[in-house]
């Protein structure tokens, strides 16, 4: 553990050894009793990562180092970009994650009775004699009625609208994964390799910090973080912005290497590493790896026509891939080989030693570029989403501090105050916690520092002024603060408040900036102000629920709390009053982890997600074929229970070169003959002639969305689906036969299967058809 010591300026500092208390590195000194024995040396040598990438971190700077020796700091740099990953790209994984499963329960909501209830074609009593195992956990098998299964999907979507904005962070996706879980369990007729691939970011991402940044948890994390920092005297606003001072270490080569990594993870705030952020590239990477491995068929080795007989399924393509199919065959045999040679070579891009951060960035815009194409030619459901999402971890450091923040705001590398109306003045923390809420919130944390409003000092930005009157009007040394709540100061000294504030913040957020021409466009200034006090009073009221909800003794709202006057600076407006909102005060203490509670936590779980990658990648090597490595039945059971059971062989070994598509021909009770079918027949209930055997046009209508066409597709692939088309029939009789009258019933039906054989020149043979 690092020990922090203050000596003259700050610094980093270990606990010397009574071995070696005496040992120094080059250069070093000793600076009092405290610190005797121990080396110094100053931090700037260390590679430290600055928002504007112009430090050696992301420059060759071969001769800096500790002792001399750069090219440790290289290797640790390089196990940090690899093993490790970035703050605010968990909170866009966690972002995009949670929106993929907000949008999949959407899109399975439109069948819920049909999918997921007894009243559909996969009632409970068939899934639990041939579709569960029983090592799987499904809260979905409790109730076969519409209004259980409704209650299901709510508490689902709730679930992971708390993981999308990092409420409970860690409880809101475990419990989103486990409710994911038992949603595929419940109807596995439906699903495909991006269900799979849709659990599985959810497991790791248990195993990772996703509410480390744009969360509601950052933001009470910073709220307690400051509070402590009131009570205990610290005027400090951010306890853990640390900069300038000199490292102190003392000598051996393994402390020195220790030192190293503990400096690199103190000395990058956004830099993060646990055991999810590994498990999740070798995830990635045994995803793209078998499925080019399973990818022998001379489709894809030597002809070069596997995008050929993938546009030509008649469900899947688009209108663009309707025009892919009238280029050249050598451009179609070029996006055959580019990605079966890709999806083998990609993956080696996020382990390069060289160029690590810039590679892996290429490497993961590559992959999104490549699923982007496969969408806009293929109708793929959620594994489009689910895919460009899986690679969002991988992004570096580098891609924020370098490729986004220059781009969006090239002062971004300045500091920008801002003031809020403090609870001595309004008698409630609302401004604080907004304000706290947005820094977070708006992924502009290293740019923003907060103070309460009676610390502003206007004398400061009058320098400031001078040197900015290029970029408008001086600013006036003295505002009337009675109707401010928020006050914003930029680098070049202009003032804006309230309204405007909210604007300037929004214009510094790599999120945010879009709405600025929007709420620029608002012409009513009052309004205007009205809204600010509207979100405000939003974020409040929110964090009172929290209190009510989760303190185990709550204080009383009427409780007033005695401050220390010489805790807060004074200015010139101490002692001002604004009349936006008085309340009672509250104070409320968040629970707190000890450290050797979290250093327990952190080994358990670098133990636990070990053990995991050896499974997931054993399970892996016995699907390649090396059954010698396939881990035991024992074993496989843990695998199955937390649904980590893989097989990426999509389009494999060969793209699917048979056309299918069903004829239900039934006989009504008065003798008509009628197909229910075609041209959308099963999704309105309107019969067709039965005299037309030909393929339906357009064909992706008469089936529905993709949850439907992967049920028609295995509803003919095994023998034990017999039992299933029994209950398919059973289902289209009950809709059929609950929408007509008695004479325009169903008496009996048959149904068919029509396949036809697609050969390289573009021309199809049709097959005999087959009665199921």
């Amino acid at each position: 553990v690092m020990d922090v010591d203050v000596v003259g300026e700050e610094r980093f500092t270990l606990p010397s050894s009574p071995v070696q208390s005496g040992a120094t590195v080059a250069g070093g000194t000793t600076t009092n009793r405290r610190s005797a024995g121990r080396a110094t040396f100053p931090i700037h040598q260390l590679r430290t990562p600055s928002l504007d990438g112009s430090n050696s971190r992301y420059k060759s700077n071969r001769g800096s180092g500790i002792n001399g020796s750069g090219w440790r700091e290289r290797v640790v740099d390089y196990l940090y970009t690899v093993v490790g990953g970035d703050a605010r790209s968990m909170a866009l994984f966690r972002f995009a994650l949670a929106l993929t499963v907000l949008g999949d329960l959407v899109d399975r909501s439109w069948d819920l009775r049909a999918h997921y209830t007894d009243d559909g074609f996969f009632p409970r009593s068939s899934a639990l004699e041939h579709f569960v195992d029983m090592y799987w956990v499904c809260l979905h098998m409790m109730g076969g009625r519409l209004w259980m299964q409704a209650v299901l999907f709510a508490v689902h979507g709730v679930c992971a609208f708390s993981m999308l904005v990092g409420y409970r962070t860690w409880l809101s996706s475990c419990a989103t994964w486990l409710l994911t879980n038992s949603l595929q369990c419940r109807n596995p007729m439906v699903l495909h390799g991006g269900d799979v691939y849709l659990r599985l970011c959810l497991f790791w991402a248990l195993f990772m910090p996703l509410g480390r940044c744009a969360s509601v948890d950052s933001v009470l994390r910073d709220a307690a973080k400051a509070r402590e920092a009131r009570e205990t005297g610290d005027s400090s606003d951010d306890s853990d912005n640390n900069a300038g001072g000199s490292v102190i270490i003392h000598g051996g080569a393994f402390q020195r290497w220790w030192t190293l990594w503990q400096q690199r993870g103190h000395l990058s705030r956004h830099t993060v590493i646990t055991g999810g952020t590994l498990a999740i590239v070798i995830q990635v990477s045994i995803m793209y790896v078998t499925s080019a491995y399973h990818k022998t068929g001379k489709e894809w080795t030597t002809e070069g026509s596997a995008t050929f007989y993938a546009l030509q399924l008649d469900y899947f393509r688009t209108p663009i891939g309707d025009m892919m199919l009238l280029l050249p065959q050598g451009t179609l045999r070029f996006l055959t080989f580019s990605v079966l040679y890709w999806e083998w070579v990609g993956p080696l891009f996020f382990f390069m030693p060289i160029f690590t951060s810039e590679l892996r960035t290429v490497c993961v815009v590559l992959f999104m570029l490549m699923h982007i194409g496969f969408a806009s030619s293929l109708r793929l459901g959620t594994f489009f989403y689910i895919s460009v999402t899986g690679v969002i971890p991988m992004l570096p450091t580098w891609f924020w501090d370098v490729i986004i923040l220059p781009r969006i705001d090239p002062s971004h590398n300045n500091i920008t105050h801002i003031y809020y109306a403090s609870e001595r003045e309004t008698g409630t923390r609302m401004y604080e916690m907004f304000c706290r809420s947005l820094r977070a919130g708006c992924l502009i944390r290293d740019r923003v520092v907060l103070h309460p409003l009676t610390a502003y000092d206007p004398h400061i930005t009058e320098s400031a002024d001078e040197e900015s009157s290029s970029f408008g009007s001086r600013n006036v040394n003295l505002i009337d603060l009675t109707d401010v709540a928020i006050l914003v100061v930029d680098h070049k000294g202009v003032t804006s408040t309230n309204y405007q504030a909210l604007i300037q913040i929004c214009a510094l957020s790599p999120l945010l900036f879009p709405l600025v021409r929007v709420l620029r466009a608002l012409p009513n200034i009052p309004l205007a102000n009205r809204l600010l006090s509207t979100l405000a009073t939003a974020v409040v009221i929110l964090r009172e629920t929290y209190l009510a909800l989760m303190t185990s003794a709550p204080t009383q709202l009427g409780s007033h709390v005695h401050h220390n006057d010489e805790s807060e600076p004074q200015s010139p407006y101490a002692g001002t009053t604004s009349h936006f909102m008085k309340s009672k005060p509250r104070r409320y203490r968040g629970p707190k982890r000890k450290a050797g509670c979290t250093y327990v936590w952190k080994t358990v779980q670098w133990a636990c997600t070990t053990w995991l990658i050896l499974l997931v990648l054993c399970w892996n090597l016995g699907n390649l074929g090396f059954h010698s490595l396939t881990p035991p039945a024992r074993v496989q059971s843990v695998a199955r229970f937390l649904h980590l059971g893989q097989s990426w062989n999509m389009f494999a070994p060969r793209p699917p070169d048979t056309h299918w598509w069903y004829i239900i021909a039934a006989t009504l009770v008065d003798g008509t003959e009628t197909e229910l079918h075609r041209n959308e027949g099963m999704w309105r209930w309107k019969g067709n002639e039965l005299g037309d055997w030909s393929k339906p046009d357009p064909f992706y209508k008469s089936y529905g969305n993709h949850r439907w066409f992967k049920f028609f597709e295995q509803l003919n692939a095994h023998e034990r689906n017999f039992n299933i088309r029994l209950e398919f029939g059973r289902y289209i009789c009950r809709e059929w036969n609950t929408r007509h009258s008695r004479g325009q019933r169903v008496y009996e039906f048959k149904i068919y299967w029509m396949n036809e054989f697609q050969l390289l020149n573009g021309t199809r043979v049709p097959k005999p058809k087959q009665m199921l």
